[in-house]
């Protein structure tokens, strides 16, 4: 890449975060990254983006946060969004639902609820009950905002054509 660019690329720093300490230590001691973390090319930090709201670089110590990055990144979030919180609606009969959804076993029991192999039995069941537009009670300020929202898919999708017609 560098015979390619006219762009100091050794001023280029890649960032891998995880939350978990465990992923933290392995990339640490990975053989594989050494040369780039020893260049300052690559640096570490545990993340948590549900609770943090700044990025600790354990190598060089940069602090990253809002306002303090000049320069365009460019972000990879692998395992980000299956892991963060989301909320899931529906508008049915011109009512907003809130859906909530249990993950259990399709079988009734389990002899070894322990076995990692339990997770092919998997399931996920939505159950769905009727909630206020005005869901988002303390949300630091964008409780209208949110709303908005809410009445806005609930206006939509009660406006949209249903199934009756579907295939003729």
């Amino acid at each position: 890449m560098k015979e390619v660019l006219d762009f100091p690329v050794e001023k280029i720093v890649y960032v891998m975060t995880d939350f978990t300490e465990n992923n933290f230590k392995f990339w640490c001691e990975h053989p594989n990254l050494k040369q780039w973390i020893d260049s300052g090319q690559l640096d570490l930090a545990i993340f948590d983006a549900v609770s943090d709201d700044t990025i600790t670089l354990s190598r060089s110590g940069v602090v990253l946060g809002p306002g303090t990055v000049k320069n365009p990144i460019c972000v990879v979030a692998n395992y980000l969004f299956d892991t963060l919180c989301h909320d899931v609606f529906q508008v049915d009969g011109g009512k907003l639902k809130e859906g909530l959804i249990s993950v259990g076993s399709k079988r009734a029991e389990e002899p070894d609820p322990l076995d990692p192999e339990i997770i092919k039995n998997f399931d996920n069941q939505f159950k769905y009950k009727e909630v206020p537009t005005a869901y988002y009670q303390e949300e630091g300020g964008d409780e209208l905002h949110l709303q908005r929202i809410l009445n806005w898919y609930l206006d939509y999708f009660s406006a949209a054509p249903g199934e009756e017609g579907a295939g003729a």
